[in-house]
């Protein structure tokens, strides 16, 4: 039971979940649009906005509530969902405003709905398409730019969608890619071409060819692939490509493949061909050190020549691989002239060196000679050494340079001469004579008054770069400035000395070069009061000694005053002027002028501007209160209190202005373009007023832009409409008053390109223009008018256009309409289907086509009442089967002809007619398959095809060997006749027309009897018969036998005939046949022959018969020449072929025809052998004959055999190969003869040998005169004439000028200084030196001749005199130390030392050095006694002492002797340590002979003595600081203690070092050792506390746990650790062992708690870590 009820409880769960299971529902969805249209496609317009609320209506059926998710399809979330409140499902709705800006259609739309309770789901796929859409096209903006490329006809931008863009290249280059690009729908351009650089032409490799063949033309970038002929080997890459300038990169080279092995010359030269090789050790070589080099010669090329077994090239070409190659300079070439900027810098490069010395491309060596030393040479590139300024006064602008260039492999050196130009660059800005200018001027100064002149000045080398270009002035604008600097005051300025007493400002002058370089310079005018008018006076002397002014001033009532009411006028009448006159004490002026009582002089009242008659222009659009016009009047000194009016209150007078008054608008109905002003100016001062008149005229101005006719214009247009279309006129105006302002110039449409418009405003469609409703129903754009205002004045308006697109009413043509010939009437034929996508009317049909057998009703076509059956009949002949109809359509605008044919459709309406209904015939029995019996006649009234399209049988029931072929009764197929058998056969014919059911028939009947004919008692089969082709003419080969059954006609006769034969051979006699003529079985093995037999009405053919000849042997051979010859060449390879010969045996029989060769005569050397199967004849011998005559049999195989025999005829030509190609005998021969595999050289005049390299002496027997040598040539000789001489055999001696060997030099002499100025030869004939007048001497005659080496004696030497040479002549003067006293001219001793100041904190130092002289310039005591010569040696003794000389250093000669050179001087310098020291160094490097510079030669130093210390000769050995501090210490002692040092190369006093080792190791040893003692035995103690205290682990930080790498440790850089950053706060820090870096060589203290503690220990490390062992110290930090 317990089981029982558990079994109860599972099925009572397993029911429930079953129940559950069964509850649960599948979602379901159903989706309706807004009209409850079940389906998945619905439509939003865009015109519609309340399409939106509600696209679809989603119905969904399930257990549950129901998520809704839009997965795919929505772009920016155009559409959503949400509950309908009429029905309460989920609608799909959309946001108008994001399907607008997506312009998308179609949107197919995946929703996804899931069941929330068992998360079933279920997804449905709908399509909204949007109606109305107007998608705006992007315009593109910029033009993408293309390099080396343009746009044609220019850029037009912007450009709307559709429009194209065409690039062109500039020339040299070439267009890649496409080279018209389109703007898309986005605003976007299609990918641009590219403009490819043009390149030269590909390169030609020599026995190379370019992979896939050579195009015409390359652009860069483009790669071209060389592939080596068969037996060549390619040397580089096999790539080269074309580069940007359009040059190609280097070209491979392909040699001959070398290194074939070969045991002799021959096997060379058969393996590599031309140019010959050669074997050496047992490898094929080009040539070089080969066994026979004139074999090979012609691979020295044309610049050398073989000599013995090498190659020696010509004077300037050099061996390279066994061929001759010259050095060249490529660039720069000689001659070239190179361009730089003076400001290229030092170790900029200019120039590339390159040169071509082939094969080779590398270790060119280039030297330059550059006596300047301004450039260098350094990795193949001439750079700037120097600086190049040009704006010196002696600056170099053109420097000539030399270039030698080297080649370790080349045995000459080539010279290359180029000059480099320097340009000036503007690179110095003008400068100022003063830093500074001040200038005085008077207030009283007016403009234009001169304040001074600026003068600047620019140091660069050319013009513009050195002219001042222009001067300005900053800061005031009271001052101008000319261009050539003068300052003067500024038009209109006024100087007032109380507001501006002075002025500071700067004036920049400007240069004329390229990049314009400027300077200024500080200016200061200080303006100078005026008179003080109103000063205390007692009299008019008194004023003018106050005032210091003119014009006289006077004293009135005690105040000076400028001459008004003054005294005594009478004696003041001169400033009066004479525009008045002096009455008692005033002036009174004459009338029209006015005394002016600041100067008592008389002025008169005028207007200075405008002038009187002056037209003033101005613009329309000039506004109210503007200025036209400034005033200005004169009155003497008065400039103030003028008075101005004018007559018009259209302009006003403002101050000293003329201002616009009213508005000037010309563009009015009754314009006013010309005012007429009276203008008049008054006074106080002035008794009378001033007039003047001007006329103002206002210019019309483009103030008013165009305005059309209407505020926007709309278009209705048909989408049928063309391109060119005129929509309408869109016609503007414009107000302005005058042309060009008002007239409309331009029109212009914006928006789209579909449309265009003229000059006059008519709107028209666009060329290439097409309309299509579907996508686009109207079109809104802007079309802009512009008049013609001149620039960039005129003035634009757009209005609004709209192009409406209507459909037209369209028939859909029919594909098809019919109708049956026996239709009848009121019957609908077809309805027409046309389409109108805008419905814009209701559509009206009509039939065009007046034919009353049809009417159109609402647009179905249908026969009228008056048909009838019979109406359409289309049998008859002459029956229409057609009818064409015109029907229209309109929809009350647009309309739409339809032309149609309707076909008329024929029916089966009549039956077959046979000709007969019975027939007759007779049949051959031996009539075969398909053989034709009878044909019989049928017809079918019926128009049509298909239904007069009869079919003729023979019904089944009739068991007859016959069969219908079309209307032809033929033997059925593999059916006989038999007339032995069955002789008749009657039966019926059936005839129907039509098809399937609808079909009509007839039936005839016919009647067939069987004859027969004769037949063959043999060759009714084929038969074959042989006979020997010998067999006689006439004889019988066989005989033809036939019968006939039927007897008819009777009696038959039968007759024999030759239908068929392959010959004439046989002929037919009655019924035998026989030979007819000669049997040839070589020509013709078989025959055939087919007979007839005929009973008289059939003929019967038999089978072929064969007729085989047999052959015999009754052939020759026979040749296919009569004769044969052949040339061959002298060296013929052994074993090949020379000729063959052929023969021919015409018998058939392979026995008889076979034929076998032979050499029958003419070869008995066995230089030939004969194949005897082929006939082929090979050499197998050289040679020995000019000309070989051989016999040939030709043999056949028959028993007995048949034989013939041929002629052929071998020459050896020895012209073939021609010895002399490959030149043996050299350029010395004048020919050169082939032989017989040999040669012969005929050689020029003047060499002689075998090879013609043997030069003939031609000196032999020759005699030069005057001891000339003789030279040889080639077939030549030249007489090489000694100094003077010249001539064929050297007997003229020079003249003309001219001397040395063959007289080829010129003289140069000083034609000032010669002898004889005016001879014609004017120096020595041997030796070009000059014939000099008496008192010169020299090669040229420039060198003055020392009379005192020949008039000495003339001078008193007792008196103290010497001889001093001059030009042309001597003089007596003192000897140095000596002087002349006036009144006694006797030569006394001076004994005034020579002056030489110092001061007391210098310090000085005697000197004496000795030094030798060159042998040559030799010192003499009677040299040093002439001053001038003294002053000489002295200058150079000066230049030696002055070299590295310290600061503040002079010195004094006082003394030079002979015994060599010996010098003494005194040398003071600054008294200090610095200054000792450097002197020392000075003096120590003339000993060491360092500076001995003595005038321009390097001498050494003999001795050097400082005051008495000879140290040439007390310090000779030591180190050079050893003989510095000697030198130093005998200049001044270094104090008591201190020794003298070198420390940086110069000499110091130091302190003495004693050495204190003792003391030291016996305070370490005795102190420290017992100290160390103790602490080893603390530590030991504390070590052993602490391995019980410290077992567990504990975090203490030890330094010297870190490990010291083992490497160098100077110099090193500290790392900063973070517990080095902070100072020694007691011993609660931890201190970290500070790092290192190690790459130095020197110690360096080392403490281990760094620099912030010296507590620790102090150790000066060894430098050198890795000598010693560095152990980790395992310490523990104490307490501190």
């Amino acid at each position: 039971m317990e089981r029982l009820g558990r079994c109860h409880v599972l099925i009572v769960l397993l029911v429930i979940l079953i129940i559950e299971i069964d509850e649960s529902e599948e979602v379901s969805i159903v989706v309706e649009d807004r009209d409850a249209i079940t389906g998945t496609t619905a439509t939003v317009d865009v015109d519609n906005p309340a399409d939106c609320d509600k696209v679809f209506l989603i119905i969904v059926t399930g257990s549950g509530s129901f998520n809704y998710v839009i997965n795919s399809g929505n772009t920016d979330g155009a559409f959503t969902t949400d509950t309908d409140p009429d029905s309460g499902d989920e609608k799909l709705q959309c946001n108008m405003a994001t399907i607008t800006t997506n312009a998308i259609t179609p949107y197919s739309l995946s929703i996804t709905i899931t069941d929330t309770d068992d998360a079933s789901t279920a997804t449905k796929t709908v399509t909204v398409t949007v109606e109305n859409l107007v998608i705006q096209s992007a315009n593109c903006t910029q033009v993408p730019s293309v390099l080396n490329g343009s746009i044609v006809g220019g850029d037009q931008s912007p450009y709307v969608e559709g429009q194209n863009v065409t690039y062109e290249c500039t020339s040299g280059y070439t267009i890649t890619g496409t080279a018209t690009i389109s703007c898309n729908g986005s605003g976007v351009w299609s990918e641009p071409p590219s403009c490819l650089k043009d390149c030269v032409q590909v390169p030609i490799v020599l026995n190379a060819e370019i992979a896939g063949g050579s195009q015409s033309s390359y652009v860069e970038g483009q790669i071209v692939t060389y592939n080596c002929t068969n037996g060549f080997t390619m040397t580089g890459t096999p790539n080269i490509s074309c580069n940007e300038t359009g040059a190609w990169t280097e070209s491979p080279s392909c040699q001959r493949d070398i290194g074939s092995s070969c045991s002799s010359d021959t096997d060379c030269q058969i393996t590599l061909h031309t140019p010959p090789y050669v074997c050496d050790n047992s490898m094929c070589k080009f040539g070089a050190g080969g066994n026979n080099c004139t074999a090979i010669a012609n691979s020295c090329l044309a610049n050398g020549q073989c000599s013995s077994d090498a190659c020696e090239c010509v004077d300037g070409f050099d061996p390279v691989d066994n061929k001759c190659y010259e050095l060249i300079m490529s660039n720069p070439r000689n001659g070239s002239v190179i361009e730089i900027c003076e400001t290229t810098e030092i170790n900029e490069v200019f120039a590339n060196l390159s040169a071509i010395f082939a094969p080779t491309s590398t270790e060119f060596v280039y030297r330059l000679i550059d006596p300047t030393n301004s450039f260098t040479i350094a990795d193949d590139t001439i750079s700037v050494a120097s600086d190049l300024d040009v704006d010196g006064e002696a600056s170099v602008t053109s420097y000539v340079i030399v270039i030698e260039l080297s080649h370790p492999v080349s045995s000459r050196t080539v010279s290359t001469t180029i000059t480099i130009s320097v340009e000036d660059d503007n690179d110095n800005a003008p400068e100022f004579g003063n830093s500074s200018y001040t200038f005085d001027i008077s207030e009283q100064s007016t403009d234009s008054t001169v304040v001074g002149t600026l003068a600047a000045n620019d140091k660069d080398k050319t013009s513009p770069n050195n002219q001042i270009a222009n001067y300005t002035v900053f800061g005031t604008s009271d001052f101008e400035i000319t261009s050539e600097g003068g300052l003067s005051v500024s038009s209109g300025a006024s100087l007032n000395y109380t507001t501006t007493p002075s002025y500071s400002f700067l004036v920049m002058a400007t240069d004329g070069g390229e990049g314009d370089m400027k300077m200024s310079t500080n200016v200061s005018v200080i303006v100078n009061i005026k008179p003080d008018i109103g000063s205390f006076c007692s009299s008019d002397q008194n004023c003018t000694g106050i005032l210091s002014f003119d014009p006289p001033f006077v004293c009135d009532n005690s105040e000076c005053k400028l001459g008004v009411g003054g005294k005594n006028c009478t004696s003041r009448s001169g400033s009066c002027l004479t525009n008045g006159q002096c009455t008692s004490d005033t002036c009174e002026c004459v009338e029209g002028f006015n005394a002016v009582d600041l100067d008592n002089k008389c002025y008169e009242l005028g207007i200075q501007s405008p002038s009187d008659g002056d037209v003033v222009e101005i613009c329309e659009s000039v506004g109210r209160g503007e200025i036209i016009a400034n005033l200005s009047a004169s009155l003497g000194p008065i400039s103030t209190g003028f008075v101005y009016t004018i007559n018009t209150t259209s302009f006003q007078v403002t101050g000293n202005t003329i201002t616009i008054a009213t508005d000037l608008d010309v563009d009015v109905d009754s314009p006013v373009t010309s005012y007429g002003l009276s203008l008049e100016v008054s006074h106080p001062n002035s008794s009378r007023n001033v007039t003047v008149t001007l006329t103002i005229t206002v210019g019309d101005d483009n103030d008013n832009a165009p305005v059309f006719g209407m505020d926007s214009y709309s278009f209705d247009i048909s989408e049928k409409t063309t391109a060119n279309a005129i929509l309408g006129n869109l016609s503007a105006t414009d107000i302005d008053y005058s042309s060009p302002n008002n007239v409309v110039n331009a029109y212009k449409v914006i928006g789209a390109a579909e449309f265009e418009i003229t000059a006059e405003g008519v709107l028209s469609v666009s060329s290439g223009t097409t309309f299509d409703y579907t996508t686009t129903r109207n079109y809104t754009f802007v079309v802009m008018a512009t008049d013609g205002g001149l620039d960039s004045q005129e003035m634009s308006t757009n209005v609004s256009v709209t192009v409406n697109i209507e459909t037209e009413p369209e028939f859909q043509a029919p594909t098809q309409v019919e109708i049956l010939e026996n239709i009848d009437s009121s019957k609908s034929v077809y309805r027409f289907t046309v389409t109108d996508e805008d419905n814009s009317g209701d559509l009206a049909f009509a039939l065009v086509t007046q034919d009353p057998r049809f009417v159109v009703e609402d647009g179905v076509l249908k026969t009228s009442t008056s048909v009838n059956s019979s109406t359409f009949d289309v049998d008859p002949e002459g029956a229409p089967e057609s009818v064409e109809l015109t029907v229209n359509v309109t929809d009350g605008k647009y309309s739409d002809d339809l032309v149609f044919t309707l076909n008329i459709k024929d029916v089966n309406d009549n039956s077959p007619k046979f000709s007969q209904t019975t027939y007759n015939t007779t049949v051959y029995e031996k009539a075969s398959t398909g053989d034709f019996i009878l044909t019989l006649i049928i017809m079918d009234d019926d128009r049509s095809q298909a239904f007069n399209n009869i079919a003729a049988y023979i019904p089944g029931a009739f068991n007859v060997p016959f069969e219908m072929l079309n209307f032809d009764i033929v033997v059925k197929s593999e059916e006989s006749l038999n007339y032995t058998s069955t002789i008749n056969y009657t039966f019926e014919v059936v005839a129907t027309d039509g098809s399937g059911t609808d079909r009509n028939s007839a039936t005839a009947t016919v009647l067939v009897t069987v004859e027969s004919g004769p037949r063959l008692s043999e060759l009714y089969v084929a038969k074959t018969v042989e006979i020997y082709e010998n067999a006689t003419v006439g004889t019988t080969v066989f005989e033809v036998l036939a019968i006939d059954p039927d007897n008819l006609p009777s009696p038959p006769t039968l007759s024999y005939a030759v239908v068929e034969r392959s010959s004439n051979a046989f002929t037919l006699d009655g019924n035998n046949l026989t030979i007819g003529e000669t049997l040839d079985a070589d020509t013709m093995q078989s025959h055939t022959v087919v007979f007839s037999v005929s009973d008289g009405k059939y003929t019967t053919q038999s089978s072929k018969l064969t007729i085989h000849i047999l052959d015999v042997n009754d052939n020759s051979p026979e040749f296919s020449e009569g004769s044969y010859s052949m040339e061959i060449e002298e060296n013929h390879d052994i074993g090949t072929e020379v000729l063959t010969v052929t023969a021919e045996d015409k018998d058939v029989t392979t026995q008889f025809k076979t034929v076998t060769y032979t050499i029958a005569a003419g070869d008995d050397q066995g230089v030939f052998a004969i194949d005897a199967s082929t006939g082929e004849i090979t050499l197998m011998l050289e040679p020995l004959l000019q000309a070989y005559t051989l016999t040939v049999s030709a043999t056949d195989g028959g028993q007995p055999p048949n034989s013939a025999n041929v002629t052929a005829m071998v020459t050896v030509s020895d012209g073939e190969v021609n010895e002399c190609d490959s030149n043996p005998c050299g350029d010395n021969a004048q020919t050169c003869l082939p032989l017989l595999n040999n040669f012969s050289c005929v050689c020029k005049r003047g060499w002689n040998g075998e090879l013609c390299n043997t030069n003939i002496d031609d000196c032999v027997g020759i005699v030069c005169g005057n001891d000339g040598d003789c030279v040889d040539g080639i077939n030549s000789f030249k007489c090489n004439c000694s100094h003077g001489w010249e001539g064929a055999n050297c007997t003229n001696a020079c003249g003309g000028n001219m001397y040395g060997r063959n007289c080829e030099h010129t003289c140069n002499c000083n034609a000032s200084y010669l002898a004889d100025p005016v001879a014609t030869q004017t120096c020595n004939i041997s030796t070009g030196h000059c014939l000099c007048a008496a008192t010169w001497t020299g090669m040229d005659c420039s060198l003055d001749v020392d009379e005192c080496t020949i008039s000495a004696s003339v001078c008193d030497s007792t008196k103290k005199e010497v001889c001093e040479n001059s030009i042309g002549s001597f003089n007596c003067v003192c000897e140095r130390g000596y002087s002349r006293t006036v009144d006694t001219a006797v030569c006394t001793k001076d004994t005034t030392p020579p002056p030489f100041t110092t001061n007391s904190s210098q310090y000085v130092v005697p000197v004496s050095v000795k030094i030798t002289p060159n042998a040559s310039k030799g010192c003499t005591d009677d040299d040093l006694k002439v001053p001038s010569k003294y002053k000489i040696v002295e200058s150079k003794a000066k230049q030696m002492l002055s070299k590295s000389a310290p600061t503040g250093k002079n010195f004094i000669i006082t003394d030079i002797r002979c015994g060599s050179y010996i010098i003494d001087a005194i040398i003071a310098i600054d008294n200090n340590n610095a200054d000792k020291a450097s002197l020392s160094v000075e003096l120590e490097d003339l000993r060491e002979g360092r500076n001995v510079i003595f005038g321009n030669e390097a001498l050494q130093l003999d001795e050097i003595t400082i005051g008495d210390r000879n140290l040439t000769q007390t310090s000779t050995s030591g180190t050079y600081n050893e003989k510095l501090c000697e030198v130093f210490t005998t200049i001044s002692q270094c104090p008591s203690g201190q020794i003298c040092v070198v420390e940086n190369g110069s000499p110091r006093c130091r302190d003495e070092i004693k050495d204190n080792l003792p003391l030291i190791l016996g305070l370490g040893l005795g102190v420290v050792l017992p100290l160390l003692l103790v602490l080893i035995a603390i530590a030991i103690v504390m070590y052993s506390r602490s391995q019980k205290r410290d077992r567990r682990p504990k975090d203490i930080y030890v330094p010297w746990q870190e490990s010291f790498p083992a490497t160098n440790l100077n110099g090193l850089s500290r790392v900063s650790s973070s517990h080095m950053s902070r100072r020694n706060e007691g011993s609660g820090g931890r201190r970290k062992l500070p790092r290192y870096d190690m790459s130095q060589s020197e110690e360096f203290p080392y403490s281990p708690y760094g620099p912030y503690d010296n507590a620790g220990f102090s150790k000066s490390m060894p430098a050198l870590m890795d000598r010693y062992e560095m152990k980790s110290l395992h310490m523990k930090t104490l307490p501190r």
